[in-house]
């Protein structure tokens, strides 16, 4: 991960989480939604197809209002395995706090898709092509 990039974690709410990150554009703000459910639909303050325009079609990318440099979308995935490596060896280190987990019962840890922001509607890059580009 380049050292000039930088992760942290702000908040989580309605299957959005929030990481502050530093960049060489800057410090800003991203979201990563991680899922949609039923709740968060039915007290959405939209249409059904706003719903799924603004909130279902970005799960899994990482958001902005502005683009999101590639090399930050690889350095996010780089660090969110880090620290799922870093939390899984703190669960083992304590089974009879967390339990004997097996590997069966870890899930993985989400990664990005690429970056969307807004410009007019979503504007999707697909990580695939950013390694590309």
């Amino acid at each position: 991960m380049a050292s000039s990039i930088s992760f942290a974690f702000k908040c989580s709410y309605l299957n959005s989480v929030y990481f502050t990150v530093a960049d060489h554009t800057g410090t800003y703000e991203i979201q990563f939604r991680t899922r949609t459910s039923a709740y968060e639909q039915s007290i959405y303050n939209g249409t059904a197809d706003d719903y799924a325009n603004n909130c279902a079609s970005i799960v899994g990318w990482l958001s902005h209002h502005k683009p999101i440099p590639s090399e930050t979308v690889k350095a996010y995935n780089e660090w969110r395995l880090a620290e799922n490596a870093r939390w899984l060896s703190l669960i083992e280190k304590f089974p009879e706090r967390y339990g004997d987990a097996t590997l069966e019962d870890r899930q993985p840890t989400l990664l990005a898709k690429g970056a969307v922001h807004w410009c007019d509607g979503w504007q999707f890059e697909p990580i695939e092509k950013m390694e590309h580009a």
